[in-house]
């Protein structure tokens, strides 16, 4: 039979354990229960469920606690718990115990077993892209143990502390079980989120173009978010497709996602070499006429359709970029802030020409 442990408590619950010593022996075995189990032991942060397995309507721990199922984690030291609860004065043989409405009682002892908790270097919940690797941090320990990893999937050593798991799935949970030198085992539970990568096949890689040419360039067909760099010689550098007019060799970076999550941005770098044509390539336009002439802008091109002025500084960044029908005026003071010497590239058709002028406010 397990050993009751009886100890003056403060408050309510010591007057209860001082009624159990009054009332008369036999009385007291009767209403003595063993709902709480043997005595155990716990290791230094586990914690152990107490019930008494019924729910009367008085309750009280000497934790303060008046449910019928408590946890206790482990402390510094070894403890007691005791627990009183019954039904009202008349429960337990009749005339209840003392007069209170607690009737019936039972202890457990928790012995400390002296240890230091095992402390995880990774996050609980992490994240990767879908088919890459985590290499796991490991364990910070102040003794030896070892170490088990399930499931097993992905995972290059399931007995080893810091393993590397290679994930395929949308999440994937794993639990790693540490057994201290003590036999204390503790377990830690993760969960690895994953986004699919993009496509990475694109449209165009390395390309040769003439010097002031424009040449359509495109990102992985399946993403959301885009971002070129350097912006030099494009029309935008947010965008899917970008129109890039380079009058050297440049090579340019898109970044690609599908969400805003950066964990899985695709990195693709595009080549561009410029070379001088020495045949006009861009024949639709040889009989127009484009004229600067103080700072005013004229326009007569030979083809109906309307034409895209983009113009450029002589770093590649793009100033303005104006939609203009076959034959317009435009004054250049409105779109370009300061003096210098600027590229202009008139796009008509899949057509284009570009010239240098020397712009004086």
């Amino acid at each position: 039979m397990k050993k009751i442990y009886l100890r003056i408590l403060s408050g309510y619950l010591s007057v209860i354990i001082l009624s159990f010593i009054s009332i008369p022996k036999a009385n007291a075995q009767s209403c003595a229960s063993d709902v709480l189990g043997n005595d155990t032991s716990l290791c230094v942060g586990q914690c152990i469920t107490l019930s008494i397995g019924v729910s009367p309507p008085y309750i009280l721990w000497s934790t303060g606690d008046t449910l019928p199922t408590i946890e206790y984690c482990s402390g510094e030291s070894d403890t007691i718990i005791f627990v009183a609860y019954g039904t009202g004065p008349n429960d337990c043989g009749g005339g209840g115990m003392g007069g209170f409405k607690y009737t019936k009682f039972d202890t457990i002892s928790i012995s400390r077993v002296s240890s230091t908790a095992p402390e995880r270097l990774d996050t609980a919940n992490l994240s990767a892209c879908t088919g890459d690797c985590i290499n796991m941090q490991g364990f910070n320990l102040s003794g030896s143990a070892s170490f088990s990893w399930e499931p097993s999937i992905g995972v290059s050593d399931t007995a080893i502390s810091a393993p590397q798991i290679c994930v395929n799935f949308t999440n994937n949970n794993y639990t790693a079980t540490v057994t201290l030198e003590n036999t204390c085992v503790y377990t830690f539970d993760y969960n690895i989120k994953t986004t699919t990568k993009l496509l990475t096949t694109l449209p165009i890689t390395d390309s040769t173009v003439c010097e002031g040419a424009c040449l359509s360039l495109s990102g992985p067909p399946d993403g959301t978010y885009y971002r070129w760099t350097p912006n030099t010689f494009l029309n935008n550098d947010t965008s899917l497709n970008v129109e890039a007019c380079p009058t050297s060799d440049i090579s340019y970076v898109v970044y690609s996602r599908k969400n805003a999550d950066v964990v899985c941005e695709n990195i693709d770098t595009i080549n561009l070499k410029t070379k001088e044509c020495t045949t006009n390539t861009y024949s639709q336009l040889d009989e127009s006429k484009i004229v600067i002439s103080d700072n005013i802008l004229f326009l007569n091109l030979i083809n109906d359709k309307d034409a895209v002025l983009t113009i450029y500084n002589m770093n590649g960044q793009m100033i303005a970029q104006l939609n203009s029908n076959k034959k317009s005026r435009i004054n250049l003071n409105n779109h370009i802030p300061t003096n210098g010497i600027y590229i202009l590239n008139v796009r008509q058709y899949d057509k284009s020409i570009t010239n240098k002028f020397n712009f004086v406010k």
